[in-house]
């Protein structure tokens, strides 16, 4: 009521059948600048020119009850500084928007102090009333989402345009069915629901490679940005969910003082700043589906694509890719990308016979095609005679910080006792697989 900046829109609505409220005063002021009895002179648009406030004073504010000792200050008109009235900044009964137990907004300038506009103080009044922040000034387009204004979140959240995908890699080859797949189901516009792309396989066969590959391809299709985790699903130290929801809404500009304790609320929290917006997930190496629920949004038109060694079997949308070893041609085309052409073609017969030491798997042709690339003096064959002892193969399969041997001694890690046991007995006559038969017999078990 009367002149000033609208109440924010998640005020409650007033009870049914309540009786009408009076105009709105403020310190003394009625609608149309004429002062209320004993109430300080109007200034510009019917406000007052300044008052020193006193203790336990009452005023109004869009219908909203305000009271509390002196300080607090209410939205004046474009550019004319604030009133002081009732109620202190942020920590007595109402806040700076007026609304009684609301705490002021953090970061946020006091609403109503001198120069600041009537947008930021819209602004403030609504993170007041969110518990979030004010939308930061973004560049322009940035922060837009579907039915939402620049910077600003669904209920007030300072919105923030996170960009977190690793850069691409350069020389990616191969995958072009299981790209083509996995881009189609998260391009595709008449979908319903959440779009997500979850990406299988034994260490080292390229699965963060291809999510990333395939997350870069579509993400001009996401204008509010790209969230990225790794969720350490194979190491001794999963992340936690709810310690992963804090960093991702953290990242969308959500305060750390107003994430909730638990990962149920955050997960909720999360889901209320995404609604309406089109935003990318990436969640690499996740361990298990208790996991990734949690990590979720619930519009639609955002999407996630997530990789696992385990078959995540519980997401009920979306597409699944199982990956397996590179094809012959595949395996040689990266070879080709990292070492060149030229050279690998000169000896071509000991390239085939190169990745086929390396049982086409992609991290092991990745680390023979650096470890030529890093020794022009090699030929081909001088390295598959090297692999040939396959007592030396593990370790010759290491090149800086990639090493075939560590990503195999994480997956024996997850196997409990018996399963250990039964691979250590089994690998010295896979050649290289095994039947059932011949299994139960090395193992001296029925079949």
């Amino acid at each position: 009521p009367g002149r000033g900046v609208r109440p924010p829109a998640r005020l409650p609505a007033a009870p049914s059948g309540a009786a009408p409220t009076a105009p709105a005063t403020v310190h003394g002021v009625a609608p149309g600048g004429a002062p209320a009895p004993g109430g300080a002179p109007a200034g510009p648009e019917g406000f007052p020119a300044a008052s020193a406030g006193a203790a336990g004073s009452t005023a109004r504010f869009a219908g909203a009850p305000v009271a509390g000792p002196a300080g607090a200050y209410v939205i004046g008109p474009a550019g004319v500084p604030g009133t002081t009235v009732a109620g202190a900044h942020g920590t007595g009964a109402a806040a700076a928007t007026g609304v009684p137990g609301v705490p002021e907004a953090f970061g946020a300038a006091r609403v109503g102090e001198p120069g600041a506009d009537r947008a930021g103080m819209q602004d403030g009044a609504r993170a007041a009333v969110s518990g979030a922040a004010p939308a930061p000034d973004l560049p322009q387009g940035q922060g837009q989402g579907q039915g939402q204004g620049q910077g600003q979140g669904p209920a007030g959240v300072g919105y923030v345009r996170p960009a977190q995908l690793p850069a691409d890699i350069a020389d990616f080859s191969g995958r072009a069915a299981e790209l083509a797949a996995l881009a189609g189901v998260l391009s595709d516009p008449a979908r319903t629901a959440l779009a997500v792309a979850a990406v299988s396989g034994m260490g080292g066969i390229g699965k963060s490679a291809l999510a990333l590959r395939v997350a870069h391809h579509v993400k001009d299709a996401y204008p509010d940005g790209q969230l990225y985790a790794d969720l350490r699903g194979t190491g001794s130290d999963p992340a936690d969910p709810g310690t992963v929801l804090a960093s991702l809404l953290g990242a969308l500009g959500v305060p750390r003082r107003e994430v909730p304790p638990s990962t149920e609320d955050r997960a909720r929290l999360f889901r209320t700043v995404l609604d309406g917006r089109r935003l990318l997930l990436l969640l690499d190496d996740a361990r298990d589906i208790a996991q990734v629920k949690p990590l979720l949004p619930g519009a639609a038109g955002c999407a996630v694509v997530v990789t696992s060694r385990a078959r995540l079997g519980g997401l009920l949308s979306g597409r699944h890719v199982q990956l397996e070893e590179f094809t012959p041609a595949e395996a040689l085309g990266l070879l080709r990308q990292i070492v060149g052409a030229d050279r690998v073609d000169r000896g071509e017969e000991a390239a085939a016979a190169l990745v086929e030491a390396c049982a086409r798997l992609p991290l092991a042709v990745r680390i023979v095609a650096a470890r030529l690339a890093a020794r022009p003096g090699w030929t081909v064959a001088h390295l598959v005679a090297r692999l040939a002892d396959e007592r030396r193969r593990l370790t010759e399969l290491r090149a800086d910080d990639l090493a075939v041997a560590s990503v195999f001694e994480l997956g024996h890690r997850q196997l409990t006792g018996p399963q250990a046991s039964v691979f250590r007995r089994l690998a010295p006559v896979s050649r290289p697989g095994i039947g059932l038969a011949a299994a139960a017999a090395a193992l001296d078990l029925a079949e």
